[in-house]
């Protein structure tokens, strides 16, 4: 969603009926914008998506790991004290970590995910490494079907 007040007050609606309960749903809240934008999405959900390490991550003077270290310290000063940091590589509108930082970079960025600190986020297929496919839709590789093997419609 993008970062509009009316976005923010519906979203709190939806926080304040789900704390009524004893126990609720976690809230999560895909919104895109800077960390300073996103960041304050915490007082109305439980978690803003982190599209850092897909979005942020580049190699414009400096190497992949200098990059990644930017985003992840940049991202985890902006977490509110007490609240839950998240990471995803992978979301349907960007192209898969492998197609996006090297085939080589893509188990190494699954590992990086799942050890940084707070919950990590996986959009099919990029757990088993897939790639962007073939599709008819140059805009819509990342939305290949499960690439389970190389049979007809499973995923090539």
């Amino acid at each position: 969603m993008k970062d509009l007040d009316g976005n923010r007050d519906i979203l709190s609606e939806f926080q304040k009926v789900l704390d009524e309960y004893d126990s609720h749903p976690i809230l999560v809240a895909e919104v895109m914008g800077s960390y300073a934008k996103t960041s304050k999405y915490y007082n109305m959900s439980d978690i803003p998506i982190n599209f850092g390490l897909i979005n942020k991550v580049d190699r414009k003077g400096m190497t992949l790991a200098q990059s990644i270290n930017k985003t992840v310290t940049e991202y985890l000063a902006s977490v509110p004290e007490g609240k839950t940091p998240n990471w995803v590589i992978g979301d349907s509108n960007y192209a898969r970590v492998g197609s996006r930082l090297g085939e080589d970079n893509r188990y190494a960025m699954n590992t990086l995910a799942l050890t940084l600190p707070g919950v990590a986020m996986t959009y099919y297929g990029e757990e088993i490494g897939m790639l962007d496919g073939n599709t008819t839709n140059p805009n819509d590789k990342q939305r290949t079907p499960m690439q389970w093997n190389n049979d007809t419609h499973a995923g090539e």
